[in-house]
């Protein structure tokens, strides 16, 4: 499959905020870039977003619109870049202790009720069949009327919850990075963080599950229908991005879906009947 190859936007970027940008490093499809801008008198942060992720800079419009005041420019044009006052954030150093665990299931609760639907925001739909996962499919298909009422209960989803996206800001833990945001089951912001950065460790599950509080209980076979959606979700991002570690995860995640483990399994947490 063809990968996406990003075009270089500094100097446009530098000529959009009058000033001059520097680019960020990361894994992903968008173009990130900070510096100092004359025109908008602030230290700036932008993200470029390639051609088809117009609903990602929506998102990302739409809830920073609800939780802060740093959106300063958008430009709608061939590729959608988003302007913002840079929060000069800090990483979050591994390792993951079971107290930072519990603040990010703090942080994460407060996302999921703060934040509200937004005009275009999508839904997570389930698809039960998927091409080449066949017995997985089927398996799943037999319980689709169970896991379809599980996934009726909705809060927006922050959509990418892992440690790269907890920052440090102003010496308080916070979320970032809200392009993936949309309606679905709050456990499935819980799947990629369990697998990726808490390498399914019970202490620091219970620990976040800890500070993220009371949430539906679900059937087990949703919360395999999760971290399959999941996996296959990462396996289809990895044909674009080159990243052999989160590819690894996949595979880790559909052989636990395959030999139906529990290790990452929260759905006999009944932690609460009360809806969010």
């Amino acid at each position: 499959m063809e990968r996406y190859y990003k075009i270089n936007y500094q100097r446009k970027i530098d000529r959009l905020i009058d000033g001059t940008c520097k680019p960020i490093k990361h894994f992903s499809l968008n173009q990130l870039f900070v510096g100092f801008s004359n025109r908008y008198r602030c230290h700036v942060f932008v993200k470029v977003f390639a051609p088809h992720q117009r609903a990602k800079m929506n998102a990302e419009l739409q809830v920073n619109k609800q939780l802060n005041n740093r959106v300063l420019d958008i430009f709608n044009d061939e590729q959608p870049i988003l302007i913002m006052k840079d929060l000069a954030p800090a990483d979050l150093i591994p390792p993951i202790t079971r107290e930072l665990a519990t603040k990010m299931g703090e942080m994460l609760r407060k996302f999921h009720h703060a934040v509200q639907p937004f005009t275009q925001i999508t839904s997570f739909r389930a698809n039960f069949t998927r091409s080449g996962f066949e017995e997985l499919s089927g398996r799943f298909i037999q319980k689709q009327a169970i896991i379809d009422a599980d996934l009726s209960h909705q809060v927006v989803l922050h959509g990418d919850v892992g440690l790269r996206n907890y920052k440090l800001v102003a010496g308080k833990i916070t979320l970032i990075d809200f392009e993936r945001a949309q309606l679905g089951i709050a456990q499935r912001d819980f799947v990629k963080l369990f697998y990726q950065d808490f390498a399914g460790q019970t202490e620091l599950i219970e620990a976040f599950l800890k500070g993220y509080g009371e949430f539906n209980s679900i059937d087990p076979e949703t919360w395999l229908f999760l971290v399959f959606d999941t996996a296959l979700g990462i396996k289809d991002y990895v044909t674009k991005v080159d990243d052999p570690e989160f590819a690894a995860i996949a595979e880790q995640m559909l052989e636990d879906v395959t030999q139906q483990k529990r290790g990452c399994d929260i759905s006999y947490k009944n932690r609460s009947s009360t809806r969010l």
